[in-house]
């Protein structure tokens, strides 16, 4: 079975899920900061493009099971509205536990992220860089082994060419 989007999408969105565990405090609060930082109607406008390309790409459900397993890691609560995706959103979790509110908050940056690297090959570079920049300032820009680091086009508005896309059998992230 070919997945959409190839192994090397997968893989990406593999080491994003697989790097959630490692992140802390400090991390929440600078993916939130990084975030918010964004112009709302600008990340808006991405989000529409975003959800264009997902549905030509057909990897709505790719996209939608990475959301659920990154609100299911944030601490899903009560639900308060619709992401940019349409996707039910949900209230900070208090539990200070997991992280409490500053881990919820980050969680909207982490989605984005993972929105950019499952379209990575088929969305513009500025929208791309509107969904994924927040995680690389957060995170970690200098770490070529960051999710989409080592992959990323850099100083192209156009489309990516699909090039890193080999089309081949993959495990879908969980």
């Amino acid at each position: 079975m070919t997945h959409p989007g190839g192994t090397s999408i997968h893989r990406d969105l593999d080491d994003l899920i697989a790097s959630l565990p490692k992140l802390g405090p400090v991390e929440y609060t600078r993916l939130h900061a990084f975030w918010s930082g964004i112009e709302p109607a600008e990340r808006a406008a991405a989000h529409e493009r975003a959800q264009a390309a997902a549905t030509a790409a057909d990897r709505r459900a790719l996209i939608q099971g990475i959301q659920r397993t990154i609100l299911d890691w944030g601490g899903e609560q009560q639900s308060r509205g619709t992401t940019g995706w349409g996707e039910q959103w949900v209230d900070p979790d208090p539990d200070e536990k997991r992280g409490g509110s500053a881990r919820s908050a980050a969680v909207p940056a982490i989605v984005d992220a993972a929105l950019a690297l499952a379209l990575r090959d088929v969305l513009a570079a500025a929208d791309f860089d509107v969904l994924f920049d927040p995680w690389l300032d957060a995170v970690g820009e200098d770490d070529p082994d960051r999710p989409g680091v080592a992959d990323r086009s850099e100083g192209s508005d156009d489309v990516a060419d699909g090039s890193d896309v080999d089309g081949a059998p993959g495990d879908a992230p969980t």
